[in-house]
């Protein structure tokens, strides 16, 4: 049986409502152990919190509000709570409540179908006369109003909460709801609203739908709803989206509206479980409720349909103008931003942006929004946020970190970057839809609008500093880079490469071709070019410049030096070479000096007794001798001041030969002479398909080197006999060269008569047609 007492009575009584302009819009209540901090065992404090709907507030209501409390242990008591005044900041409503916050944060309260709602909140004491496991503090008013939609005759219908509470397992503070019950929204939008609460006791909470309920006589009844509505469904949504659903962990309410304005009675309950270690079982100890009245108006403010915003009115925040479409930056698509005119932009216009403050190297850019949130918006992997860097490279944002309170909301995120930005200069952060399908979403259910740009000012970071000194041509052969860092400029411990990039159209279009890496970069500053050959620095010259990658990032290139190309003009006297160059750039006024050299020593030295040499000019005429043999020219820049780098040209080569075979009498009598060919066609028709030089088998060795104009080797050998002789091929290759002329440096040696000589030559290789 139960049995029945009064705990005792606080004076005054709960008024009545006037019957025809007063509506409760929504209770819940709640309590707070207090006796740690009173010192009186068992000692509780009972939160009741009403909403009323009334336009306008013209009756008050009364200061006091009676709570049931029953039990299975102990008799039936009442005790009495009184109102608190108005907090600070909150707005009073004028029947002694004050109205609900953020009830028209999402719907103006000249939108069709919103009601404005007053909060009232009443507190009071217990102390409870033992321990059982089935105590109830209750609550009931009528009436409901009577234009609610989901409720059968709810006019005539109270409104009843309850809160349950089991301290066998000690005492207990039920679930506090943290944020109000009374809310609009609007129209055709997804909402997510928070029912969170406080559990300061660290038990387990379980949040789930509840029943509307009325008291008929002195019980507690379920009220019906009206088909379709049930108390799991209890507003209409949008077809296809699932109807209304709540997080049981965490209380989150997620759904689509629908296109029905109406008002509607959703109820919540709170439920904690405290694991007991007697029986390794989690057991009921309490829980709070929530009855609400939400109201779903024709539509949302204006303030509200664009999203949130970044706040610059925060430290560290502000606005800018950027000018342009920046198409192509965004992926091909325009900024959203609100813009303004600009008579001098390329489109007209210029777009407002708010600029993010950052710290150079912080590896988490702090973003400020001017309203929450919903957490369950925020793409954790980062895929709502593109970040472009000044260089137009996507630098990948890996997580965000979303600061979430228990209201599954929040106005401030982190973006924590894959690598910290150290590159000073402008990155625009622009909103891109996530991997979970939309973009940041506010609280009243609107996204901030894809591409949304924002702008990260990077300043105060370390700037590598990167020379390119000087471009040489190595033996004819191919371009050699060198350079210098400042290390200094940078720390060396984040250093990664050197790029080199290449021009081959005097400057107009540069590729990467290369990288050098580690610290050898830095000690050994110097690269060789080998994709590059004979064939191509005797054809043109190439200007080279170099990225210094530093912590992932690339920098300011390094100024492009070019290599130098010599060449001849035509001349009316064949024996006069008129030699002309393009201008180093390696230094300023550079000197030149032409170089001479027999190849078959490649001894080089400064060409003397014709015209001004060295020489600050371009141009050069040189007069070549008569001799046998090949022969080679070359220009080298240089500084007269400063000895350290020295750029060389590729080689103009030329040789001279008496128009026919070379008939070399040998100096005595007994051995014949050798026969040197000039033409040879190595065609297939088994005639002069070979390099044959007569006579010399009659010599103990023969040692044979041919090269091609441009100065390369394409065939030797130390043993040269008639019959393996030279067929026109590439020397390890087999492949067939081309018709033109080639050189060959021939020494042979008798040893029984001292025979020791050597002969230069050109060798005309035709018949292939190619």
């Amino acid at each position: 049986m139960k049995y029945f007492f009064r705990l005792f009575l606080i004076f005054g009584v709960f008024s009545a409502l006037p019957a025809a302009a007063t509506h409760v819009a929504g209770a819940e209540i709640q309590y707070r152990y207090i006796g740690d901090s009173t010192n009186i065992p068992r000692h509780y404090q009972i939160i009741l919190k009403l909403y009323r709907d009334n336009s306008p507030f013209t009756a008050g209501l009364g200061g006091t509000a009676p709570i049931d409390i029953t039990s299975s242990c102990y008799p039936n008591s009442t005790v009495t709570l009184t109102r608190i005044p108005i907090p600070a900041g909150q707005v009073p409503a004028g029947d002694g409540g004050f109205f609900t916050p953020d009830l028209d944060e999402c719907v103006s309260s000249t939108s069709p179908g919103y009601l404005p709602i007053s909060l009232h909140v009443y507190k009071g004491t217990v102390t409870l006369p033992g321990t059982c496991v089935n105590f109830k503090f209750s609550w009931d008013l009528c009436c409901r109003n009577n234009a609610i939609d989901n409720l059968v005759t709810p006019g005539g219908q109270s409104t009843y909460v309850e809160a349950l509470l089991n301290n066998t397992l000690g005492e207990n503070t039920s679930p506090q709801f943290v944020t109000p019950a009374a809310k609009a929204f609007c129209l055709n939008n997804f909402f997510v609203w928070s029912q969170a609460t406080v559990e300061p006791d660290g038990d387990s909470v379980h949040y789930n739908f509840a029943n509307a309920k009325t008291i008929v006589g002195a019980t507690p009844t379920n009220i019906n709803y009206v088909a379709p509505y049930t108390f799991a469904q209890p507003i209409t949504t949008a077809p296809g989206t699932g109807g209304m659903q709540v997080n049981a962990k965490t209380g989150t309410f997620t759904f689509t509206t629908g296109s029905i304005q109406e008002i509607c009675v959703v109820v919540v309950e709170v439920k904690e479980y405290r694991f007991n270690p007697l029986n390794q079982a989690y057991i009921f100890v309490g829980s709070s409720q929530r009855d609400m009245q939400v109201v779903i108006a024709a539509t949302c403010k204006a303030s509200v349909q664009d999203g949130p915003k970044v706040d610059v009115s925060l430290p560290g925040f502000g606005t800018d103008t950027i000018s342009g479409d920046l198409i192509g930056v965004l992926a091909g698509e325009h900024i959203r931003n609100d813009s303004i005119p600009n008579p001098s932009s390329p489109t007209g216009y210029d777009y407002i942006v708010p600029t993010i403050g950052y710290v150079c190297g912080d590896s988490l850019v702090d973003i400020s929004f001017d309203v929450d949130i919903q957490c369950v918006s925020i793409s954790p992997d980062g895929t709502d946020f593109r970040l472009v860097g000044p260089d137009t490279i996507t630098r990948p944002v890996i997580e965000v970190i979303a600061n979430c309170g228990v209201t599954q909301t929040t106005d401030q995120v982190q973006l924590k970057l894959y690598r910290p930005l150290t590159v000073n200069g402008d990155y625009l952060l622009y909103i891109k839809v996530g991997n979970d399908g939309n973009t940041l979403t506010n609280k009243c259910g609107f996204q901030l609008t894809e591409f949304y740009t924002m702008m990260i000012k990077v300043t105060g970071c370390f700037e590598p500093v990167v020379d390119m000194r000087n471009v040489t041509v190595d033996t004819n052969f191919s371009t050699r880079i060198q350079y210098e860092v400042d290390t200094n400029s940078f720390p060396l411990p984040l250093f990664d490469r050197i790029d080199i990039l290449r021009s081959e159209d005097n400057g107009a279009n540069y590729n990467y071709i290369a990288s050098k890496y580690g610290p050898s970069a830095i000690s050994d500053p110097q690269w060789k070019d080998f994709s590059t050959g004979p064939g191509e620095v005797n054809s043109r010259n190439y200007r080279y410049k170099i990225i210094p990658v530093v912590n992932a990032e690339s920098y300011n290139p390094s100024r492009d030096v070019t290599s130098i190309l010599l060449d001849t003009l035509p001349s009316t006297d064949t024996n006069v070479f008129r030699l002309r160059w393009n201008r180093y750039n390696g230094w300023n006024n550079p000197t030149y000096r032409v170089m001479f050299a027999d190849l078959s020593d490649s001894i080089w030295t400064q060409v003397s007794g014709q015209g001004i040499n060295p020489t600050i000019d371009t141009n050069f005429l040189y007069t070549r001798t008569f001799d046998s043999g090949m022969f080679a020219l070359r220009v080298e820049a240089f500084r007269l001041i400063d000895t350290t780098y020295k750029s060389i040209s590729n080689w103009f080569i030329w040789s001279y030969d008496p128009p026919d075979s070379i008939i070399v009498p040998p100096p005595v009598d007994t051995v014949r002479p050798i026969v040197i060919p000039n033409v040879f066609t190595p065609n297939g028709d088994d005639e002069n398909d070979y390099f044959v030089i007569q006579n010399i088998e009659d010599y103990d060795e023969a040692q044979i080197q041919i090269f091609h104009r441009w100065g390369a080797l394409v065939y030797e050998s130390n043993d040269y006999v008639n019959g393996l002789p030279w067929n026109g091929t590439k020397q390890n290759e087999g492949t067939e060269l081309q018709d033109g002329v080639y050189f060959y440096v021939l020494r042979i040696k008798h040893f029984d008569e001292g025979i020791d000589q050597s002969f230069k030559g050109t060798i005309h290789l035709m018949g292939r047609g190619n």
